[in-house]
């Protein structure tokens, strides 16, 4: 985002007569409860699924002017929200879509956030519940939203980008102690439900002894619950400052998004990770970048160095989603040439027509209308060095999804089986909202035909030559 003088600011002001503070939209304190999916978590509005423009990808680097391509405003520490509000106005409706990469920091880590007997007396590790970080971030926010509002801002779309968590990753055995000690842990320990759990001792080994309990899954469901607890926090600090000056905006985070233990897709590391309950905001996040790091050494069967393979992960993990919960999907898709960030971590679709056969899966096995798009140029030095010929490619794949819905919504995914890893082809389908179903067949290589079904109706499918899929035409 390009600075305006201060000059230019003073200007902008008077030639656009800012409005005064209480001419927006009201601030509801909070919001109706049939205004939201029945399970949906309290305080948070139902997802403004309609708001965003469709067929359109917001860029996290300064971009090329395509017409499917629009730079998401980035909220830094520096940030004036009298300038960021005077920007959006020239940002048509529906590309309002904001990302706060710091506006989190702090809600992990603040010292009176630690452990506490039973006494109230602190414990030397850090706790798991950030009630004072919440307050902290809560309070950057509402400072932030409450000037950008007030200066005439808009918002479509709130995007966190906020990656920590409690995960039994960072979980010692002294912090685990400290953490049983502390009264609060009562709770977390009946969201756990270990079974047969003979002690603290018990409940410490299995947590931190990945080697001796890694079978039971038991890590997993530590993950699970703590994480929820996590995204409940987010939900707190940023989502209500959010929701009192823009009732009806999305909010996200990178890679957090509803999926039950049933319908869970392997990390890049081969861990099935799920998130049994709510995710950060109104909108998930799936990350589909295709990367494949210690997977490819894992026991899941597949060819974790074909990029065929990588696409079905991905339609694994978003169909996942649509089948764990009813939150609509915003996914976070990698650039073309993006070769993943080190050797360990390779993206082996990387150049390849597989890049976009990743793409038309995952909109159609989400009915997903718009992506946030990680544009870095590659190899990744700089993560605000632009690329080109990714924003070029993205703008083509979404050009061409919007001639196959004929610019008409996805609404409803049609096909939403979990595919093997091992399959020879995979086929998506979403209906539009005019009625019409959109399908497309991706193929592995050397695969030339497939026999699918849609709503029950036969179709047999040749890939054409050359192609890596071919879109399937539903009467």
């Amino acid at each position: 985002m390009k600075k305006l003088s201060a000059k230019v600011v003073a200007l902008l002001w008077l030639l656009n007569c800012v409005i005064p503070a209480g001419a927006q939209t009201p601030l509801p304190q909070t919001v109706s409860p049939t205004s939201q999916p029945v399970g949906w978590p309290d305080g948070v509005p139902a997802a403004p699924v309609d708001a965003l423009k469709p067929f359109i990808a917001f860029t996290f680097c300064p971009s090329s002017h395509l017409d499917h391509i629009y730079d998401m405003e980035r909220i830094s520490p520096q940030t004036s929200p009298l300038e960021l509000a005077l920007m959006s106005r020239r940002i048509p409706d529906g590309c309002h879509v904001l990302l706060a990469t710091h506006i989190t920091d702090g809600l992990i880590g603040q010292p009176e956030d630690c452990c506490r007997d039973a006494n109230g007396k602190a414990l030397s590790e850090q706790g798991i519940w950030p009630d004072h970080g919440i307050q902290v971030v809560a309070a950057r926010t509402e400072a932030f939203m409450s000037a950008y509002a007030q200066a005439g801002g808009k918002c479509d779309l709130l995007c966190l980008d906020f990656e920590q968590n409690f995960g039994n990753w960072g979980m010692t055995p002294k912090r685990m102690a400290d953490l049983i000690a502390d009264p609060r842990f009562k709770d977390v320990a009946a969201k756990l439900a270990f079974r047969d759990l003979k002690d603290s001792d018990d409940l410490i080994e299995r947590v931190c002894n990945l080697s001796k309990f890694a079978a039971s899954g038991e890590y997993l469901k530590w993950n699970s619950v703590t994480c929820v607890m996590l995204d409940l926090d987010l939900n707190r600090a940023v989502g209500d400052p959010l929701w009192r000056r823009f009732p009806h905006a999305g909010l996200c985070n990178f890679a957090s998004f509803p999926s039950t233990p049933e319908n869970a897709a392997p990390d890049p590391n081969g861990h099935v990770q799920y998130l049994d309950g709510p995710c950060v905001g109104n909108i998930g996040a799936p990350c589909v970048y295709g990367t494949i790091g210690q997977l490819a050494k894992s026991k899941i069967p597949g060819d974790w160095k074909a990029p065929f393979t990588g696409v079905l992960l991905s339609v694994k993990l978003v169909r996942g989603s649509v089948r764990s919960s009813a939150m609509p999907l915003i996914p976070w898709v990698g650039g073309r040439s993006m070769t993943g960030d080190d050797a360990l971590h390779p993206i082996p679709w990387a150049n390849t027509d597989y890049w976009q056969e990743n793409f038309f899966q995952t909109m159609l096995s989400g009915a997903s209308n718009d992506v946030l798009f990680f544009n870095a140029a590659q190899p990744l030095r700089d993560v605000f060095a632009q690329a080109p010929a990714d924003d070029q490619a993205m703008n083509s794949a979404l050009a061409e999804l919007e001639k196959q819905t004929r610019g008409h919504r996805l609404v409803k995914v049609i096909l939403t089986d979990l595919p093997v890893f091992t399959a020879p082809f995979v086929a998506g389908a979403a209906k539009t909202d005019d009625g019409r179903i959109v399908a497309r067949v991706s193929f592995a290589p050397g695969v030339d035909a497939a026999d699918i079904k849609i709503e029950g109706k036969p179709f047999h499918v040749v890939c054409p030559t050359g192609k890596t899929g071919t879109w399937v035409e539903v009467p």
